[in-house]
């Protein structure tokens, strides 16, 4: 997964994808109970949906062990430089 860099000094450009913050509710059965988690992670995608699809792939790749319980997104705003 890459995360949006945008460096403050250098503008956002027209053609950059917005960044979405995406917070992930997991639960893991573990041998004395289960185990519950929450994961954010920042990235770049053209729009809620491609966030959500590529978090649900990462996490399903990075911890397939976890279930996950709910995602919300929302959409982070660039700060212009002044």
């Amino acid at each position: 997964m890459k995360l949006l860099d945008t460096p403050s000094h250098r503008p956002a450009l027209n053609f950059e994808r917005p960044s979405w913050l995406v917070t992930c509710s997991l639960k893991r059965r573990e041998p004395f109970g289960t185990v519950s988690s929450q994961a954010r992670y920042e990235l770049a995608a053209t729009n809620e949906e491609e966030a959500r699809s590529a978090v649900r792939n990462f996490v399903q790749q990075a911890h397939p062990r976890c279930v996950i319980e709910s995602i919300r997104v929302a959409r982070q705003n660039l700060a212009q430089p002044a």
